[in-house]
């Protein structure tokens, strides 16, 4: 895995994390890995569908790659177990350098 990649799964995790705080899942391990289970067996909830999309979306805006790249990081980032060590660098991150307010305005279209 090169910086770059690391870059984008830091990406989805920092995307992610905030979905996961509305969902009815105990940790985020649980919620990866039943992401995992949902991409891989075809059957998205209405919830996850939209995560994705919109995980999706923010990747093309930040890193300006089309669908089927992003998607490919997507299902590799949800089927790969290192998403807890993602979401440690990401919690770590969160709670020495807090960013106040909503950060989704500034990816509005």
């Amino acid at each position: 895995m090169n910086k770059y990649e690391n870059f984008i799964y830091l990406s989805i995790c920092e995307i992610s994390s905030p979905m996961f705080s509305s969902t009815h899942y105990s940790n985020y391990v649980y919620y990866c890995r039943a992401m995992n289970n949902s991409l891989k067996f075809g059957n998205l909830s209405y919830r996850e569908k939209k995560d994705l999309l919109k995980i999706s979306d923010y990747l093309k805006i930040i890193y300006g790659i089309d669908d089927s790249e992003s998607w490919k990081y997507i299902i590799e980032y949800f089927e790969s177990d290192r998403f807890f060590e993602f979401y440690t660098v990401v919690n770590l991150t969160n709670d020495l350098f807090p960013i106040t307010g909503d950060c989704s305005v500034w990816f509005k279209k």
